[in-house]
């Protein structure tokens, strides 16, 4: 699965800056409605490059887990936690959510942070359930996942499994093609919105970053809300607190809390 892992080595080498950190900050902090994350223990389970967990840990999150499966992801999450001195408040690791909670050897934290991870699993109702259970009781879930959208068309869920299916099964110089054909159709007048529906919104992120991992982004599933909320609410006892609703191709973003002891 090392596509993301190379998709964050090359945002990393080429578009972080403290900018992008603010703007992963904000987006945390404004969807939990909290002006910092001190006195919060914080989870980020499919850290990718790094750029939530170092945006977490500089609002104040301690200490902070970063995990994921991809191990050139975590060494771009390694990179940054070099880069902030090493510190010993801040973990980063390999491992799989779809592992055991009790083998995945994780403590459980106050946040647990799947912001468009899950999906990507190959089994995502299951990492949802491990995922769960590194919520500490009374704890924070926050969770986005890829909105189902029905037909066939451009806009629709099916066509976009095939597309990407199809991009991760070819060789390099297709996947190129594939990369630059959708980039031209996506900056044409007609498109413009689509394009905006399937970006992500000011993460700290870049288009063209973005791009390659959504179009390189398999196994990969999607799901209507109101299955998420009744798999949280009923199957996992969690209390919905707020969500950021689409009718469109994006992430639809949920935050539970845990019931407490």
């Amino acid at each position: 699965m090392n596509h993301f892992g190379k998709c964050w080595k090359s945002y990393l080498d080429k578009h972080f800056s403290q900018e992008r950190v603010e703007e992963a900050r904000q987006s945390i902090l404004q969807f939990l409605n909290r002006s910092d994350l001190k006195g919060l223990s914080m989870t980020d389970l499919g850290c990718g490059s790094g750029l939530f967990s170092y945006a977490a840990y500089s609002a104040g999150a301690s200490p902070v887990y970063s995990l994921d499966y991809d191990s050139m992801a975590v060494e771009c999450a390694r990179s940054l936690w070099e880069r902030e001195g090493k510190p010993g408040n801040w973990h980063v690791r390999q491992a799989s959510i779809l592992e055991n909670p009790q083998t995945l050897n994780s403590p459980q934290t106050d946040l647990v942070y799947a912001w468009g991870t899950l999906q990507h699993t190959g089994d995502m109702w299951k990492a949802f359930r491990n995922s769960a259970a590194l919520v500490r009781p009374g704890g924070l879930f926050y969770v986005a996942v890829y909105n189902k959208v029905p037909g066939i068309g451009l806009k629709s869920s099916r066509f976009w499994s095939v597309i990407k299916q199809g991009y991760s099964r070819s060789p390099f110089f297709l996947q190129e093609i594939f990369f630059w054909v959708f980039n031209f159709l996506f900056s044409l007048a007609n498109l413009v919105r689509f394009r905006k529906s399937v970006s992500k919104r000011r993460r700290g992120m870049d288009r063209h970053i973005d791009l390659r991992a959504w179009l390189g982004a398999w196994p990969c599933e999607f799901t209507e809300a109101e299955k998420v909320i009744e798999f949280c609410q009923k199957e996992l006892g969690f209390q919905l607190i707020r969500t950021n609703l689409t009718e469109k191709l994006a992430n639809n973003e949920f935050l539970f809390q845990k019931a407490s002891l």
